[in-house]
């Protein structure tokens, strides 16, 4: 489950934009997000989205103006991680650390 990091926010993405967008670029700015999200929830250490973000803008997988999740917050209700207690999601501790969290819910 933890390959599953960035897919939640990807795949809303891809929909969002009827798969026009390549798989690799929606996980990239799925990524992101989810470490925005961590960051926002004490589970992400803020320093991990900024050198995750430079290494993405440098293999030209995300540019700036960066996508906003809340472009695709209604898409994730129909994800298959979704449950009526909320979504199971990885989040990332630090390096090499992922942890699923269960009950997730955004708003």
């Amino acid at each position: 489950m933890f390959l599953n990091f960035g897919h939640t926010f990807g795949h809303a993405i891809e929909r969002h934009y009827d798969y026009a967008i390549k798989h690799g670029v929606a996980i990239s700015y799925g990524m992101l997000m989810s470490l925005s999200e961590g960051i926002a929830l004490g589970i992400t250490p803020k320093y991990l989205y900024e050198e995750v973000k430079d290494i993405l803008i440098r293999l030209e997988l995300v540019k700036e103006p960066l996508m906003k999740k809340e472009m695709f917050l209604s898409y994730i209700s129909n994800d298959k991680k979704q449950s009526d207690g909320g979504l199971s999601f990885i989040f990332i501790k630090a390096l090499e650390q992922p942890e699923i969290v269960k009950g997730v819910k955004f708003k």
